[in-house]
């Protein structure tokens, strides 16, 4: 968003306070925070005194100032929030997920790209192996390519995430799963003012409510062991035209983070967040620093995925200029607005 209404002179500051004490702590039980009042007196001075400020570009004020640090620290060092949740040390977590032996996977838009890499990788060690996409014909491609080469056995289930029905189907059609790949997703370039409520609502189930019904899903019934979100960069930070991915992804990475601070002691959760690479998903795009991405193929990122599953890690940053970009982002905000938005 701020990159776009730039354009039109308009410039958006977001706002990250601390907790707020209003009415509504009680409810929350929230005990500790800043009053609503100040958080007020520190935005309206923020307007006052940026409004007439020209090449003013919106910033962000975080409230108190020190919670700039706390962002930070859960950015590049998530390590000690991961502590005060009660995870253990990464190297005993690592020593329990390699353990976690895996017989029956299921991955998600496996039809092509990543998600068919993926499912052409884990087919090799496991016994059973269930696909989904939108192209029957393309996931029997996949199924056929892989019973010739190996002794897994898939099945394949066409599923549109578009809705949230799909997702209770796919559930009630097996007993259990040792580990979820969420991969299906679905990308759409366009600006702001040119997007419908119903394509923000439908992309948002296919990236984020659709992985999210899934795996909590799968959580009740089976006995998870292993848990992979596919991310993208689009989650660490917002880019023009690129609005409802942008998002979504933004929304899964910290549903994944969430959700490792539950189960990481016993359950695997694996983060990946690669740059650009040569996907279905991003081909209509006319871009030229996407074209150069597209020279990194999706078979690259299958493999560094797969390594790091079985190595026990919990993030994949592909490559690793990815965890500098996110530094960037937090540490030299304004540069780094101006330079890729």
């Amino acid at each position: 968003m701020r990159g776009e209404l730039r354009n039109n002179r308009i410039n958006v500051d977001i706002i990250r306070p601390t907790n707020i004490i209003n009415e509504y702590s009680d409810v929350f039980k929230i005990t500790k925070g800043i009053k609503s009042e100040k958080v007020v007196n520190r935005i309206y001075s923020l307007i006052i005194k940026h409004v007439r400020v020209n090449g003013y570009r919106g910033r962000n004020l975080f409230i108190p100032h020190y919670f700039f640090a706390v962002r930070l620290i859960e950015r590049v060092f998530p390590f000690y929030f991961d502590k005060l949740a009660g995870l253990k040390n990464q190297i005993v977590r690592r020593r329990i997920y390699r353990r976690n032996s895996l017989k029956k996977v299921i991955i998600t838009g496996a039809s092509s790209g990543l998600g068919r890499d993926l499912a052409y990788l884990y087919a090799k060690d496991i016994d059973e192996l269930i696909v989904t996409g939108r192209n029957e014909t393309a996931l029997q491609a996949v199924k056929q390519d892989i019973e010739k080469a190996s002794n897994c056995s898939v099945s394949t289930f066409v599923v549109d995430f578009s809705t949230m029905d799909g997702v209770t189907d796919l559930v009630n059609k097996f007993d259990n799963v040792d580990m979820l790949i969420n991969n299906a997703g679905s990308y759409l370039n366009k600006s702001i003012d040119e997007m419908s409520i119903d394509e923000y609502e439908e992309h948002m189930n296919i990236n984020f409510f659709c992985p999210v019904l899934l795996t909590t899903r799968l959580l009740k019934k089976c006995d998870l062991k292993k848990i992979i979100n596919i991310l993208s960069t689009a989650a660490i930070a917002g880019r023009r035209n690129h609005s409802a991915y942008s998002a979504a992804k933004a929304a899964l990475w910290a549903f994944t983070r969430s959700l490792r601070r539950i189960y990481g002691n016993s359950i695997q959760v694996l983060e990946v967040i690669p740059a650009t690479f040569n996907s279905n998903l991003f081909r209509s795009l006319n871009n030229r620093t996407i074209e150069n991405n597209m020279k990194r193929s999706s078979v690259s990122v299958a493999r560094k995925i797969y390594k790091f599953e079985k190595i026990g890690r919990d993030k994949v940053f592909y490559p690793f200029r990815v965890k500098l970009f996110m530094l960037f982002e937090v540490v030299w905000n304004q540069l780094f607005n101006k330079i890729f938005n």
